[in-house]
C-alpha cells in the first residue's frame, strides 16, 4: 500500500511540474518614458551649424504602457469612443500596473 501511494504522488507531482512548465509566460507590458529639458539656453551655430542646449533642466514622466495582447479595438470607435473600455470595473486606467511618476529639476508653478 505503501509502494501504491509513493508511485500516486510522485506520478501526480511529476504532472503538476509538467504542466506548469507547460505554461506559457506572458512579458510584461513595457515601461514608457518621457523627458524633456526646459529654462536653458541654445547657443549660437558654431562653425558647422550646430548648436546645444545648455543650463536646462529635467522634467521626466514614466508611466505603465498597456499591451493589447490580441485584443483589437478596446476603445471603440467613432461616437462610442471611451465610453466601454471596461464598463463593469469602477475604476479603469491608461497604465499597466505601474503607478505615473513625475520627476522634475525644476519648481512646478
Amino acid at each position: 500500500m505503501k509502494l501504491a501511494r509513493s508511485v500516486f504522488v510522485t506520478v501526480a507531482v511529476f504532472c503538476l511540474a509538467a504542466v506548469a512548465a507547460a505554461q506559457e509566460r506572458r512579458p510584461l507590458s513595457p515601461p514608457g518614458v518621457a523627458s524633456t529639458q526646459v529654462a536653458g539656453k541654445w547657443s549660437a551655430p558654431d562653425k558647422d551649424g550646430e548648436r546645444t542646449y545648455t543650463g536646462g533642466k529635467w522634467i521626466e514622466i514614466t508611466y505603465g504602457r498597456p499591451m493589447l495582447r490580441g485584443r483589437t479595438n478596446i476603445f471603440g470607435r467613432g461616437a462610442d469612443y471611451g465610453k466601454q473600455v471596461n464598463a463593469s470595473a469602477p475604476l479603469w486606467r491608461a497604465g499597466a500596473n505601474v503607478t505615473t511618476t513625475l520627476k522634475t529639476e525644476v519648481p512646478l508653478e
